[in-house]
């Protein structure tokens, strides 16, 4: 029966529960890429912290405020966010992506969630650990906003956060883009910055920037053998 029998459609939903005629309808009609434009994830954690880090990252920036400034950090969430990143206290790096106060204590604390936020040293810091308690992450139903990254009704990176300071004082905002988003595009610099961290740790520092070079001019490379060396660790 070749793909008619235990194939993608009858292993996802069973014998007899598929169309294939509708599976291939306007096929090739219309890509999702002209609908939901591509975005750049600038943290290296769960997509779903991002907004609320960069909220975070905008407020302490703004307010020129330190981890011993802060009474409580409040952060309302839509409950998809919980769900999928449900730790509360990391074991290790992996969990850490997925932790939200974590993250967001090393976004207030560091203003920047980079590979280094999640080495074992960093996430057993007394410092972070101590703002992280001070943290509450909860659910809301009543955050469902469009224009999510998700390309649906609901935006699951939505937050309100709201700031109670030890001098009496509140702060707040609502955030719904993250930067790299379509609503909040990243500039050259930031991209650069990005591939550098990343790369950094891989490849020796000549290579990387030789190859941001072709990559800034990617369009008139007349072949990408070249670039595709550059990418390569060297044996």
């Amino acid at each position: 029966h070749g793909h008619q029998r235990f194939g993608l459609a009858e292993s996802y939903v069973g014998p007899g529960n598929y169309n294939f005629a509708k599976m291939v309808e306007n096929l090739g009609g219309e890509f999702a890429l002209t609908r939901i434009p591509t975005m750049v994830r600038m943290h290296p954690c769960s997509t779903v912290n991002c907004v609320a880090i960069d909220g975070l990252i905008e407020l302490a920036t703004q307010h020129d405020l330190k981890a011993d400034d802060v009474d409580a950090i409040d952060v309302a969430c839509h409950p998809r966010l919980l769900m999928i990143a449900p730790y509360q206290e990391p074991v290790d790096s992996y969990q850490a992506k997925f932790c939200p106060p974590y993250v967001f204590a090393a976004a207030w604390v560091d203003r920047k969630v980079g590979l280094a936020q999640f080495s074992d040293a960093r996430i057993r810091d007394p410092q972070l650990l101590a703002l992280m308690r001070r943290i509450k992450v909860w659910a809301r139903d009543d955050i469902k906003e469009d224009h999510g990254w998700c390309g649906g009704d609901d935006n699951w990176c939505a937050v309100r956060i709201s700031l109670r300071l030890k001098n009496g004082n509140t702060l707040g905002g609502h955030y719904s883009q993250a930067k790299g988003w379509p609503a909040r595009p990243v500039s050259w610099e930031d991209l650069r910055g990005k591939y550098e961290e990343c790369a950094g740790g891989i490849l020796p520092a000549a290579q990387v920037r030789e190859s941001i070079a072709m990559i800034r001019d990617l369009c008139e490379l007349r072949s990408v053998r070249a670039l595709v060396r550059l990418l390569a660790r060297p044996s």
